[in-house]
């Protein structure tokens, strides 16, 4: 039985209140070491071009209506992210 196992197999003998306890102990500790860890460098997702689909040639190219654009090396088209979304041609954008 692994680590994980074992802990797992702890926890469900726990009361609710200790579980909540638990709980939020583990994510007051991921927080903090988090937060006291290193600066990582920002990278950009990586996206699939929703034409070729290719993602290793997708760069930003600026912004359309508010919205990050990017366009694929490979093929030439441009997009945003909502492109080949329910979203894409709605007004309401992601934040509704």
């Amino acid at each position: 039985m692994s680590c994980i196992e074992s802990i797992l197999t702890e926890a469900r003998d726990l009361s609710r209140d200790d579980l909540i306890l638990l709980v939020n102990k583990l994510m007051e500790s991921f927080s903090h070491e988090t937060a006291t860890s290193s600066p990582k460098k920002m990278t950009a997702p990586r996206l699939d071009c929703p034409n070729c689909h290719s993602n290793a040639h997708v760069v930003r190219n600026g912004h359309k209506h508010g919205k990050q654009a990017y366009i694929c090396r490979q093929c030439g088209k441009s997009f945003v992210t909502t492109s080949n979304t329910l979203l894409s041609g709605s007004h309401f954008g992601t934040k509704i």
